[in-house]
């Protein structure tokens, strides 16, 4: 079995689930999902995936982080540059590691980590 590193779990899981509760959010101020793709510098298709449910279904996001990101679209719906956009995906990445959300997401992809590893609040 490949072992599989916080950094991959990010990329493959938690940034399509950033992604995807921001589209959400957005479409509940009544954003065009076209208008949507375009604040998020994403495709119209991936935010159809998204509102389907086809894509970013793995990760619970918990009303703590939900609420971070609501201030998060806020900042990009007022400021939808490229760089504001980076900075918010950063910054809701920090607040789901401080949730453990990214090692609960990790012990559950990878039968190699341990339930009571905890080497990741080393590093955040």
């Amino acid at each position: 079995m490949k072992l599989l590193t916080p950094q991959e779990i990010e990329v493959w899981y938690l940034l399509p689930a950033i992604r995807k509760e921001f589209a959400m959010i957005m479409l509940e101020h009544n954003l065009s999902q076209k208008d949507v793709a375009k604040k998020l510098y994403v495709t119209e298709p991936a935010i159809s995936q998204y509102v389907k449910n086809k894509r970013a279904k793995e990760v619970k996001i918990n009303e703590k982080v939900r609420e971070e990101m609501k201030k998060s679209v806020d900042r990009i719906m007022k400021n939808p540059a490229p760089q504001i956009v980076i900075v918010e995906l950063q910054r809701i990445l920090s607040v789901m590691k401080k949730e453990m959300i990214l090692c609960d997401l990790h012990r559950k992809m990878d039968a190699n980590i341990p339930l009571q590893c905890n080497e990741c609040q080393k590093w955040w």
